[in-house]
């Protein structure tokens, strides 16, 4: 029927398949409805939805276990002296 079933190509072809999702070119749901042959109702419920993200990170569940400093544009986080800073004589 044509289908193949080599490894090889199966992976090549998911590999593919994701550059598209990255790309903007497939939707996050149709790559379940393809390969883990899903209905398009039921991929899109097995998704993450972003409000429960959003929702994780704004209770500290997802993101960061350490609060970040900011880096500027020398690469310099936070508080830290800049190189020569307080070395005055």
């Amino acid at each position: 029927d044509g289908v193949i079933d080599d490894p090889d190509t199966v992976r090549q072809d998911k590999a593919m398949d994701l550059q598209e999702i990255s790309a903007g070119i497939m939707n996050d749901w149709e790559y379940r409805v393809k390969w883990y042959g899903e209905t398009p109702d039921e991929a899109r419920a097995n998704l993450p939805k972003m409000n429960d993200l959003l929702d994780g990170i704004q209770q500290g569940e997802i993101g960061p276990t350490e609060p970040v400093e900011p880096i500027d544009e020398n690469g310099n986080a936070g508080n830290e002296p800049l190189p020569n800073e307080g070395n005055e004589e």
